[in-house]
């Protein structure tokens, strides 16, 4: 365990060299990187410390898709983090899971995701259809990142979230 990383607000791109760099030193040691909390912003340079190792599958649990290529002029910020990933050369698979949230992607967001190869299963899926079809995206040998968002788990079960979004999974399917 590192520790919390002492970032500083409103320093994003010296808060995106550390972690970056941490990642990196943790996996140059052979562990397995686990990171907790942040904003949308944090998985970016995460993801990208991943870069020079075998090609990575992400498993993203969320609400939401990000796959804006910015918000007010911010592409490495809130909603963009599975765009900024779709970027990087090592990843060569997304699947998404939960999706539902009205706003989080316009239409050309969601075909723009599709047409890269997102996999994307709504919360409407998995509830009505299981967990088969996503288990079946992920290849078994597959190097697998995984993000999760709470705001994917429903607010019956999860209400302390920043945007809580009805028709979420439920604790047995996350």
């Amino acid at each position: 365990d590192l520790g919390n990383l002492k970032t500083t607000p409103k320093a994003g791109a010296a808060n995106r060299k550390l972690i970056g760099d941490q990642t990196k030193r943790i996996l140059a040691a052979g562990a397995v990187p686990i990171m907790f909390g942040g904003d949308d912003s944090t998985p970016i340079p995460f993801i990208s410390a991943f870069a020079g190792g075998p090609s990575t599958l992400i498993l993203q649990i969320d609400a939401h898709i990000d796959w804006r290529d910015d918000l007010r002029g911010e592409r490495q910020g809130y909603s963009s983090t599975m765009r900024r990933a779709s970027e990087c050369p090592h990843v060569w698979r997304i699947v998404q899971v939960g999706m539902r949230g009205i706003g989080s992607a316009r239409e050309a967001e969601v075909e723009f995701a599709r047409q890269w190869g997102a996999r994307i299963f709504t919360s409407r899926h998995v509830h009505h259809r299981g967990l088969e079809g996503v288990l079946e995206a992920i290849p078994e040998d597959s190097n697998c990142l995984i993000t999760m968002d709470c705001d994917a788990i429903d607010i019956s079960q999860m209400p302390a979230v920043a945007y809580p979004t009805p028709g979420g999974l439920n604790y047995t399917q996350i």
